[in-house]
C-alpha cells in the first residue's frame, strides 16, 4: 500500500468512528478499508473519501434524507460487521422508525443503535427478553418496544405463541406425578417448599402461594402468576415485569385461560391489570374491592420480587415447579367440578320462559339476564354463537 492510500485509509477510520456506528475496534480497519475502496471503485479520489464520508454523514443528520450512494457505502462498511451485518440494510429505516414512531430522540436512536451488538448477543445467547435488554442497557427513556422493532430486523424478537404455551403446559403436566406423586394437597405444597429450597429459595415463596391459593381465593391472580411463568420456559425474564411483553390479550394467554383454566368467560388478565406495565407495588396499592382483598396484591407483588432475585437457571426451575404445583392445582378443582346438568325437555324449556316472561323473578335479575342472553345468541348467526355469558360474565346481573 502506497502513502496515500495509508493516509486515506487513516481518515475514513477516524471518520467513522466519530459516527459513534457499533463497529468493534478489531473490525474497524477491516470496515474502512471497505468503505474506502467502494467508494475509490465509484469514481472517488482516495484523499477525498473521509471527506465525502462525513459530509454525507451531516447531510443524513441535519435533513433526514439519506443518499442511494450514502446507502450504499453504509451497506459495505457493515459487511465487515458480522454481529450487527442487518445494520448495513437497515440502519436508516431502523433509525427513522425509533424517532418517528417510537417518538425517541435522535440521541436515544443512536445510543440504541450503537448497543446494536450488545442487543443482538443478549437476545442470541442470554436469551434476555426485551423488557430485561433494555434495563440492561440503561438507556434513559427507552422501553421494550424499541428494542423489539431492533430485534425484529434480525428476526431475534422474543415471542410466546400458543405453540409455545401449548407445549410447556404439556411438558409441565407429563412431570407432575414424578414431583408430587401422590401427595395430598398439604404434603404437595410441602413438597414444593423442599424442591424450591434447593434452589436457595426463600420460605416465604410457598407460604405466599399457599395465601393466594387459600386465604384470597382469587382465581385470576392464580393464573396471572401461571401466565408470568409460562414464558421463563424460553425466555430470562421477571416475572411480573413488562407484562405487555408477551401480549396478556394474545393467543396464549387466552389458550390458557380457556382451554387449561377451562373458563368460558373473558381473559381477566388485562381487568386485573390494565394501565400498568409491570406488577409492582404501584399497581397493588390501586387494587380496590374484592380484588384488593386482605392484601392479595401486595403478596402477589412480594412473590415475583422474590423470584427476580434468583440467577436465571435457578429462576426458570423454581418457575418450572410453581408450574407443575398449578397444574397439579388444576386438575384436582377440575376433578370436584359437578357435572353439567342435562338439558331440559322442550316443554319444560317453554313453560320456563314463559314464567320468566310473566314478571319479576326475584333472583336480582340474574335469572332474567340469562333469560336475555340466551334469547340474543339465538338470535345470532351460528358461527357468533360461541360468546362469553353466565355468571362470571363481565356484566353485572342486576343490568
Amino acid at each position: 500500500m502506497n502513502s496515500i492510500y495509508l493516509e486515506s485509509l487513516e481518515s475514513v477510520r477516524s471518520a467513522i468512528a466519530e459516527t459513534g456506528l457499533p463497529v468493534r475496534i478489531d473490525e474497524l480497519e477491516d470496515a474502512s478499508n471497505r468503505v474506502l475502496e467502494y467508494m475509490v471503485s465509484e469514481g472517488y479520489e482516495e484523499q477525498e473519501c473521509s471527506e465525502r464520508f462525513s459530509e454525507l454523514w451531516e447531510v443524513w443528520l441535519s435533513t433526514g434524507e439519506v443518499s442511494k450512494e450514502f446507502k450504499s457505502i453504509v451497506f459495505h462498511l457493515f459487511k465487515a460487521c458480522p454481529r450487527v451485518e442487518f445494520l448495513g440494510e437497515h440502519l436508516f429505516s431502523l433509525h427513522n422508525d425509533l424517532v418517528d414512531k417510537d417518538y425517541l430522540t435522535h440521541e436515544q436512536a443512536m445510543a440504541l443503535i450503537g448497543s446494536a451488538e450488545r442487543i443482538v448477543t443478549l437476545a442470541l445467547h442470554e436469551k434476555m427478553c426485551a423488557y430485561m435488554i433494555t434495563e440492561h442497557i440503561g438507556i434513559e427513556g427507552l422501553t421494550f418496544h424499541s428494542v423489539q422493532r431492533m430485534l425484529r430486523c434480525v428476526g431475534l424478537c422474543p415471542e410466546f405463541t400458543k405453540d409455545d404455551a401449548v407445549k410447556v403446559m404439556k411438558d409441565d403436566r407429563a412431570e407432575v406425578l414424578r414431583t408430587f406423586k401422590d401427595d395430598d394437597d398439604n404434603q404437595a405444597l410441602e413438597t414444593l417448599g423442599n424442591q424450591l429450597g434447593k434452589l436457595d429459595c426463600p420460605d416465604s415463596i410457598v407460604s405466599t402461594i399457599k395465601y393466594l391459593d387459600r386465604d384470597v381465593d382469587h382465581e385470576p391472580y392464580m393464573f396471572m402468576i401461571h401466565f408470568e411463568l409460562l414464558p421463563l420456559e424460553k425466555y430470562d425474564r421477571y416475572p411480573g415485569k413488562g407484562v405487555y411483553e408477551f401480549s396478556p390479550r394474545g393467543e396464549a394467554c387466552n389458550y390458557l385461560w380457556h382451554d387449561e383454566y377451562r373458563n368460558p368467560t373473558q381473559n381477566p388478565y388485562l381487568n386485573n391489570a390494565k394501565g400498568f406495565a409491570a406488577l409492582d407495588m404501584t399497581w397493588a396499592e390501586n387494587r380496590k374491592g374484592k380484588q384488593g382483598a386482605k392484601n392479595g396484591p401486595v403478596r402477589l407483588v412480594e412473590l415475583f420480587a422474590e423470584l427476580g432475585k434468583l440467577p436465571y437457571p435457578s429462576r426458570r426451575h423454581a418457575g418450572c415447579l410453581i408450574r407443575r404445583w398449578l397444574c397439579r392445582r388444576l386438575d384436582r378443582i377440575q376433578e370436584n367440578r359437578p357435572e353439567k346438568l342435562p338439558l331440559p325437555a322442550e316443554k319444560s324449556r317453554i313453560r320456563f320462559l314463559r314464567h320468566v316472561s310473566k314478571g319479576n323473578t326475584a333472583s336480582l335479575g340474574v335469572i332474567d339476564q340469562r333469560v336475555c342472553d340466551f334469547l340474543a345468541v339465538l338470535d345470532q348467526p351460528e358461527e357468533l354463537r360461541k360468546k362469553a355469558r353466565g355468571v362470571g360474565s363481565s356484566l353485572n346481573d342486576t343490568n
